[in-house]
């Protein structure tokens, strides 16, 4: 025989209910999310609008390029200290970690001199 739910057994087929619905709607939302990648064009710097001296710039100015955390300000740092002033863009690809998208994400916010 069947016994009638107690008010224990009906709480607790609630919860699992709830925990179902949020599993379905996290998967779904992560799902979706991962079909659509941001495009590098539409990705911008904290203060829009900015202009980084590369070739000045300190490791904590550097983060603030799109795609540029501690790692990366700070190997460009360093190669900048072992190697010189950077004479063009294309030369960021001789840094570690930095190849041609990350160049052209962060392109329009970078200069190599202040003039």
């Amino acid at each position: 025989m069947n016994t009638p739910p107690t008010p224990s057994n009906a709480r607790w087929h609630a919860r699992l209910i709830v925990i179902a619905l949020l599993l379905l709607a996290h998967t779904t939302v992560t799902a979706a999310w991962w079909q659509y990648p941001i495009p590098v064009n539409d990705i911008t710097p904290a203060p829009a609008g900015m202009v980084i001296n590369i070739n000045t710039a300190d490791t904590t100015t550097l983060q603030l390029l799109p795609g540029i955390g501690p790692k990366l300000a700070q190997a460009i740092t360093d190669h900048r200290e072992a190697f010189g002033d950077f004479q063009s863009l294309t030369q960021l690809d001789n840094v570690p970690r930095i190849g041609p998208k990350t160049i052209q994400r962060i392109q329009p916010w970078v200069r190599l001199s202040d003039q």
